[in-house]
């Protein structure tokens, strides 16, 4: 294959409490960047947050925008 377009992508997220949600949010907006959408998404505990979040539709970088103005106290 020649392009990542033609491929199928699953990720799973894994726990990880608050710092699970930025490295999560990380990982997906890299993946963004790249122009990779996941076809479908798995998590547990702090990857099911972000997995939802990605799930509802919501962009990954609109999501990491809120994020940064979160401090991880906050949670």
């Amino acid at each position: 294959m020649n392009s990542h377009q033609s491929l199928r992508v699953g990720t799973v997220l894994s726990s990880g409490g608050v710092r699970g949600v930025y490295a999560h949010t990380g990982f997906l907006l890299a993946l963004d960047r790249l122009g990779i959408r996941p076809d479908a998404v798995a998590g547990c505990s702090a990857g099911a947050v972000v997995g939802g979040i990605v799930a509802s539709g919501q962009s990954v970088a609109t999501w990491a925008d809120a994020l940064a103005t979160v401090r991880p106290g906050q949670f």
